[in-house]
């Protein structure tokens, strides 16, 4: 079958070797330093594997298409590409089944993320490692996990490294990352030593939180001792607020985190800023706390 990429038609055993020589010029150019030029060429290959016939026969099939007599409506593309034989064609080229096309594709989203670390392209770096574990369809394809074992924990590896220079990614969800990644690859002492390190951060966000809310409760107990009721002198009968029934039922209960979170939320520095404090504490400790 021809196949149209850019304003060139190929074939499809043409097309797999066109493939595989701009994966070999991408990882060229990495070798080289020159990871703008790389993350290029493997963005080629990953728009040129789309164009397989193979790539549509397959989509086909997961909508319940027919696109060949011998398969049954509805079937899978696992059991397509098993029961496929090897192919070739007139010129004796491969012809890729759709399995090794999507081993292509995860191997280039792979190389991505690398390039992307090289150059601190947080977020792309993170979203190729993420798509090279779990492919480009949202929800997620199971079919596209194709990644070996060792390939899977770099992955995770390279996620987490990005990971810990977004704001959005959390120390928690990179230590889960990170022992996923413990378990492909067990020997590997970076991955190893990174969640040694994420771990003591975890610990020590949750001793400073536990701290500063165990300081803000002694205060808060210290006033009502020596009877002060400020918050409530224009109306002895007024409700408490969210904050004071929180301060008053919490017993010190905190989810990990909260007050880490609260710093890059209301850039609270600890030095008694009690407006930015007081408005951080109702708005999210209401919510964590058993009252």
């Amino acid at each position: 079958m021809q196949l149209n990429v850019g304003d060139e038609c190929y074939e499809d055993g043409e097309l797999w070797e066109l493939v595989n020589e701009t994966k070999k010029l991408g990882s060229k150019y990495v070798r080289d330093d020159r990871h703008a030029d790389a993350v290029h060429r493997y963005s080629e290959v990953i728009m040129q594997c789309r164009k397989f016939s193979e790539f549509e026969k397959v989509r086909k099939l997961q909508e319940g298409g027919n696109p060949d007599q011998p398969e049954e409506k509805g079937q899978e593309e696992e059991t397509y590409d098993k029961n496929r034989p090897e192919r070739k064609d007139d010129k004796g080229r491969h012809i890729p089944t759709y399995k090794e096309i999507r081993e292509m594709i995860s191997s280039c989203y792979l190389n991505l993320s690398l390039c992307f670390l090289k150059t601190n392209q947080w977020q792309h770096a993170y979203n190729s490692s993420h798509r090279a574990l779990v492919g480009d369809e949202d929800p997620p394809n199971k079919l596209h996990d194709v990644l070996t074992d060792a390939q899977k924990a770099k992955s995770l590896y390279r996620k987490c490294q990005a990971g810990e220079n977004l704001d959005t990614v959390t120390n928690d969800s990179i230590a889960v990352d990170l022992k996923k990644a413990a378990k492909f690859a067990p020997n590997d002492s970076d991955i190893k030593k990174m969640l040694v390190r994420i771990e003591k951060e975890i610990k020590n966000a949750q001793k400073k939180a536990d701290k500063k809310l165990g300081g803000f409760l002694k205060n808060k107990r210290l006033n009502d001792d020596n009877g002060d009721t400020t918050t409530n002198a224009s109306s002895p009968d007024k409700e408490k607020t969210g904050l004071e029934k929180t301060l008053d039922a919490c017993d010190k209960k905190i989810a990990p985190g909260v007050f880490e979170a609260g710093e890059k939320m209301t850039g609270m520095d600890g030095e008694g800023n009690d407006e930015q404090a007081v408005e951080f504490l109702t708005t999210y400790v209401t919510r964590v706390f058993i009252i």
